[in-house]
């Protein structure tokens, strides 16, 4: 990750659509992060307690037409995985105050710079690919789908969801490094994230990109551009609708085919 131009972190605030809610496609968002950048000397645009180092947890807020910040709760991301900020909070001079974000990780790290910067509007669209940085071609790996998915829904053995501690800031650094090596960035191969992973998909299997192993657990990439068409830091988000594994799109492939060889056969016969 690279970083630019003083304060930097990590609110991505998608445009509100018809309804209230985010709307994806014809979004703009704005980038921002905790006081963990003040350990950087980077002057934080907003306050996260749960953000860590240079990577998440990241907030991640909606704004409307105006530009004004709104609530974003996807519907299905458990309590555990969202932050409401203080009605004090001094995040852009109170902007955010009383407002529930979800919380998200960055996918790019160490040797993949890019960069993107505070209270900047970005448009964005949503893949399975990581766009931008030193390695532009890469898509989601399974391994970092996997954990996310955990995370958002609460259920991440290991994770500590506290918030009247300080083990949250830890956990969320583990899990940043975990997703951070599952994507062939600098990160930690041996913590408890990363191990977790390893058992579950094997060695070679848990770097797997989500389109080669057939499952994505509801888990894409958020891919947010500036106002040239450069990429931006990408960021995790889920969606609660993960594609079917091979051998369910493979069954569901072979009965439509049938279901039209039968069809064809019964107009053969009408004829």
């Amino acid at each position: 990750m690279k970083l630019s131009n003083g304060s930097l972190a990590c609110i991505l605030i998608a445009a509100i659509g018809a309804g209230g809610t985010p709307s994806f496609g014809e979004n703009s968002l704005v980038i921002s992060a905790g006081s963990a950048w003040a350990t950087w000397g980077i002057a934080g645009g907003s306050y996260d307690p749960f953000q860590s180092g240079l990577g998440g947890e990241f907030a991640v807020l909606a704004v409307n037409a105006d530009g004004v910040a709104q609530s974003w709760i996807p519907a299905d991301y458990s309590p555990l995985a969202l932050y409401t900020f203080p009605t004090d909070d001094p995040s852009n001079s109170g902007a955010f105050n009383g407002l529930t974000a979800f919380e998200t990780f960055c996918v790019e790290g160490g040797t993949n710079d890019v960069n993107f910067n505070p209270g900047q509007a970005y448009a964005y669209s949503m893949s399975e690919d990581i766009l931008g940085g030193s390695q532009p071609d890469m898509t989601l790996s399974v391994g970092a789908a996997w954990l996310y998915e955990q995370f958002a829904t609460g259920t991440l053995e290991g994770y500590d969801y506290s918030t009247t501690n300080g083990g949250r800031s830890t956990a969320a650094a583990e899990l940043q490094d975990a997703i951070w090596f599952l994507q062939g960035e600098t990160g930690d191969p041996d913590n408890i994230f990363s191990l977790a992973a390893e058992s579950e998909f094997g060695t070679t299997d848990d770097t797997e990109s989500v389109l080669a192993y057939g499952n994505d657990f509801g888990v894409e990439v958020i891919n947010p551009m500036d106002g040239n068409g450069a990429a931006a830091q990408n960021q995790l988000f889920y969606d609660g609708d993960p594609v079917p594994d091979g051998g369910e799109t493979i069954g569901l492939l072979g009965a439509a085919l049938i279901a039209l060889n039968l069809l064809r056969r019964r107009r053969a016969v009408l004829a």
